[in-house]
């Protein structure tokens, strides 16, 4: 019995140490990708990042209508 408490006992031991790399791997990753996002875009929080990128979402889908009505007005002024 004491044998299969000690067995568990390590298994439980060796999951934590595994999750505590994972935290630290992951943790390591956040920072590099939050100090990408403030040099490259200025941004220096998560929020601020889904805000602009429902700014810019909405800019795309503006420039795209935009697009589709010149097409259109090409289209039905010029024969190609």
């Amino acid at each position: 019995m004491a044998d299969s408490a000690e067995i568990k006992l390590k298994r439980y031991k060796d999951s934590i140490q595994k999750a505590k790399s994972d935290i630290s791997r992951l943790e390591g990753t956040r920072d590099s990708l939050l100090k990408r996002l403030k040099d490259e875009f200025g941004i220096s929080d998560p929020t601020t990042v889904e805000k602009r990128l429902a700014l810019l979402e909405a800019e795309v889908q503006d420039l795209d209508k935009k697009i589709q009505a010149k097409v259109s007005f090409i289209d039905s002024n010029y024969e190609l």
